[in-house]
């Protein structure tokens, strides 16, 4: 609904409804050896188990969105979630719901022709799983920029921050994400463009842990992983003739887990996991146009994965490092 020139009232409504649905049929054989005499024959008893799962959930978000020129523009609203999961079965029924409500929020601006600075902000609860605990409290911050440094040349810059807390005193669990990416694109001619990025990622995550070592109280500690990744990415496309052309794709990731800190402060019942890896995907395709309806194709692709300093002593777990080499040829009609 439009206020005004430049002020608009939106409302989403997003329903989601599915039942899975069990049935048991359970088959009992007994014998009854009466005092004296033989023994009857086995008796066969029929019973039948019926569960379910039945979910409704409802997803509904009001926003007001406002123009101020083409420089300033924003919104900001409200998000509201209501989940009802029920679990039948022939003696009794369990029902769970949970609703959240969010603050959303975002702005743009646009300070000259070739710069837009965005900035969006998010806060609530959060419910995404079907577990019986507390919704988690979170909070969302992202700030963008785009710049046209000229025609053919665009830069691009994000910043995020997501924060999580489980309220459940027992449970204590929390995580921390950051994230940070740049990226270019550049396109000087119609037969060539180059486009790049890089995108580094940092995840701390902890929660209270209880467990036994052989006595019967409790050991109680805490359970921590880090993941601290660095990605790269680099395409190029150039037509080499007006039917030719090469392309050529670069992957880059590469996770170097846990800080050597976090390993000498850790206390005797406090569990430090990560997953450091690296692998890289370097690809060139060649592609040949006979015509407008029949393109094929010639490809090469190298994959390598490494797992680091992988513990060994984890049982049924070992430490992998391969390589592939594929070469693909391919042919393409189109009508």
């Amino acid at each position: 609904y439009e206020i005004a020139e430049n002020v608009t009232v939106s409302n989403t409504i997003r329903y989601t409804s599915f039942r899975i649905l069990g049935d048991v049929n359970n088959r009992t054989i007994s014998t009854l050896q009466p005092p004296t005499g033989p023994a009857r024959p086995p008796a066969t008893t029929t019973s039948f188990d019926a569960r379910g799962i039945y979910l409704d959930s409802f997803w509904n978000t009001l926003m007001l969105q406002f123009n101020m020129g083409k420089k300033f523009s924003g919104n900001i609203g409200w998000r509201s979630t209501y989940r009802e999961v029920k679990v039948t079965r022939p003696t009794a029924t369990e029902t769970e719901t949970q609703n959240n409500n969010n603050i959303v929020s975002g702005i743009r601006f646009q300070p000259t022709k070739r710069v837009n600075l965005f900035f969006d902000y998010e806060k609530g609860t959060w419910d995404n799983a079907f577990l019986q605990i507390s919704p988690l409290n979170m909070q969302r911050v992202r700030v963008r920029a785009n710049f046209n440094v000229t025609d053919t040349l665009s830069l691009n810059a994000t910043l995020s921050s997501t924060d999580r807390t489980n309220p459940t005193p027992f449970v204590s669990n929390t995580s921390d994400f950051r994230a940070f990416a740049v990226s270019g694109f550049w396109e000087p001619s119609t037969r060539f463009w180059l486009t790049g990025g890089y995108n580094y990622d940092d995840l701390f995550a902890t929660a209270n842990i209880a467990f036994s070592t052989g006595t019967a109280a409790l050991t109680r500690g805490t359970s921590q992983f880090y993941s601290r990744q660095h990605f790269m990415f680099l395409d190029t496309r150039m037509g080499i003739t007006k039917r030719l052309d090469l392309l050529m794709v670069y992957r880059y990731l590469t996770d170097i887990g846990a800080p050597n800190t976090a390993r000498t402060s850790a206390g005797p019942y406090d569990f430090i996991a990560s997953f450091p890896l690296y692998r890289h995907n370097p690809e060139a395709r060649l592609a040949y146009r006979f015509n407008n309806h029949v393109t094929g194709n010639l490809s090469y692709r190298h994959f390598s994965y490494n797992e680091k300093n992988f513990r060994s002593d984890l049982v049924g777990f070992r430490s992998q490092d391969y390589a592939a080499n594929i070469m693909t040829t391919s042919l393409r009609f189109t009508f």
